[in-house]
């Protein structure tokens, strides 16, 4: 056994590993923007809603169809923002292990 190949190959799993990680959170970190722009355009149709119904009662049926819609999202960033901070605690592992 090769002390130094050893070392060479466990520095090169956790670098694969490490990759891997940053693939997750940056697509994780993409699902975030997605959902963020989803719902802005449902914050804005909220607000469109409330300035139209200034001017005449609408069915408050539609309004809260749009709130559901933006608590599913909320739920989902929010499982996003956990999926992130999981992926850098991985990473902050497989570190520690490269550097000590």
């Amino acid at each position: 056994m090769d002390p130094e190949k050893d070392a060479l190959d466990h520095d090169r799993r956790l670098n694969e590993e490490e990759l891997k990680i940053i693939k997750d959170i940056k697509k994780h970190i993409n699902r975030l923007k997605d959902n963020i722009n989803e719902l802005e355009t449902l914050v804005e149709e909220l607000e469109e809603f409330n300035s139209k119904e200034m001017k005449r009662p609408l069915l408050r049926e539609d309004e809260y169809r749009v709130f559901i819609k933006i608590l599913d999202i909320q739920k989902i960033l929010h499982n996003n923002i956990i999926l992130i901070t999981q992926d850098i605690l991985r990473y902050k592992i497989l570190l520690d292990q490269e550097v000590f």
